[in-house]
C-alpha cells in the first residue's frame, strides 16, 4: 500500500515509484475544487491503467469557509474504471478489490513488465533521490487475496 497526497497524484513519476516499491493500492487524500475536475475524470483512472495499481482518491466534499470542493472521490480498478464512486457531496464508498484481478489485468496492461528504464536511467536516478528526501510515504502491508476498501468523504466540522 501507498499514500500520496493530493497534488502528489498528478504527476505519473509519484505514483509510478510507489508502484515500484510494491503498492497494489495507493492511498490519496486530497482537496481539490471543482476547477481540477480532470484529476479524478481521467488522471487518476489513467494512473491506475499505467501502474497496474488500484487508486482510492479520497477528495473533500461540500463548502468550507465560502469554497466550494469537488467530491468525487473514487476508488479506481486497474482498467480505470470506477469500482465505487461518490458524488459531489458527502459520501461513504465502499468497493472490493483483488489480488487476483491485479494480477489478471496486468496480463491485458503489461505496462510494468515492458518499461525501459535504461531509455530514462537519468531521470530515474535523479527522481529516486528526490522521492527518499521529500514527503512520499511507503507504507509496507501485506494485501490479502481481497481487500475491503472504504472512505469517506465528508467536510470537516468545526465547533
Amino acid at each position: 500500500m501507498g499514500l500520496l497526497i493530493c497534488y502528489d497524484v498528478e504527476y505519473p513519476e509519484a505514483v509510478r515509484s510507489v508502484a515500484l516499491l510494491g503498492a497494489d493500492v495507493v492511498l490519496v487524500p486530497t482537496a481539490l475544487t471543482h476547477e481540477y475536475s480532470v484529476v479524478p475524470d481521467y488522471i487518476v483512472p489513467a494512473r491506475a491503467v499505467e501502474n497496474q495499481v488500484f487508486v482510492a482518491y479520497c477528495n473533500h466534499a461540500g463548502v468550507e469557509n465560502g469554497m466550494r470542493f469537488l467530491g468525487g472521490s473514487l476508488l479506481a480498478d486497474i482498467d480505470g474504471k470506477a469500482i465505487a464512486a461518490a458524488g459531489a457531496g458527502d459520501a461513504l464508498i465502499i468497493g472490493e478489490i483483488s489480488q487476483a484481478r491485479r494480477l489478471a489485468a496486468a496480463k491485458c496492461f503489461p505496462y510494468r513488465a515492458d518499461r525501459r528504464p535504461e531509455l530514462y536511467a537519468q531521470l530515474t536516478s535523479k527522481l529516486r533521490r528526490a522521492v527518499l528526501g521529500q514527503r512520499l510515504v511507503h507504507c509496507s502491508a501485506v494485501v490479502r487475496a481481497r481487500v475491503r476498501c472504504c472512505f469517506l468523504s465528508t467536510p470537516v466540522r468545526r465547533a
